[in-house]
């Protein structure tokens, strides 16, 4: 009972707010997982703050599974999560980025077919228990690569440093390698290319619906290119 009122509370105190145009008092509580898209976040924190100077941001990295929890729990308002994240029904998925995943290799590579450069250098796998790992796996059994693996690590940002340093070649998400490739040598990945989507989950019907939106576009923007924006509340 006590938590429900608590809610019950805190549903009032943001409706008042949106309703007497004093919604940038706000408090919204982002949790995100550990994904290359993790960068866009702080500036799209700051873009919404310009926006809305007197809104505070809370932000808290973890796993998809405790995230989504927190949100169906109302202690997060919003998560960053993968598209293949099961959500209730009571809460709303959408994609804010739908980018390209490509094959880097160490600088000085010679361009050639994607599947031939794959099996004539180390493979520096990304090991981790999420959507992405499995998609990128996936494809590779599709293609029939056969890859001599030399490492496996378990983030993004690791990999392109490993691969930069001439350990060997991996896949990664396009973002990850965007702003700074290093003059790395990059290649898309799959036939045709194989595309990621990430995105936010929050509670349907939420009082701070228009907050989630703006904070959703604000994600899209610096997505760039491959941002997915949001029109109307929802």
């Amino acid at each position: 009972m006590l938590e429900t009122a608590k809610k019950v509370l805190s549903l009032v105190d943001e409706t008042r707010g949106v309703l007497s145009e004093r919604r940038m008092t706000s408090t919204l509580n982002i949790g995100s997982v550990r994904t290359s898209t993790i960068g866009l976040l702080p500036r799209a924190i700051v873009a919404l703050r310009k926006e809305y100077p007197e809104l505070n941001v809370n932000l808290r990295v973890g796993m998809s599974s405790s995230l989504i929890s927190d949100v169906n729990a109302d202690r997060l308002d919003l998560a960053v999560v993968a598209e293949h994240s099961s959500v209730s029904r009571n809460m709303l998925w959408s994609p804010f980025i739908r980018e390209p995943l490509v094959v880097i290799a160490p600088p000085g590579t010679p361009e050639m077919p994607v599947k031939q450069l794959l099996e004539e250098l180390p493979f520096v796998r990304f090991g981790s228990d999420v959507p992405l790992a499995a998609l990128i796996n996936n494809e590779l059994a599709r293609l029939g690569v056969e890859i001599e693996e030399i490492a496996e690590i378990d983030t993004i940002p690791a990999i392109v440093e490993c691969v930069a340093a001439g350990l060997g070649a991996g896949i990664v998400p396009d973002i990850a390698v965007r702003e700074n490739g290093r003059d790395m040598l990059t290649l898309p990945f799959g036939d045709p290319q194989v595309f990621r989507q990430i995105g936010v989950i929050h509670r349907a019907g939420s009082a701070k619906s228009e907050l989630l939106v703006a904070m959703h576009n604000k994600l899209a923007e610096m997505a760039g290119e491959f941002g997915i924006f949001r029109r109307e509340p929802t």
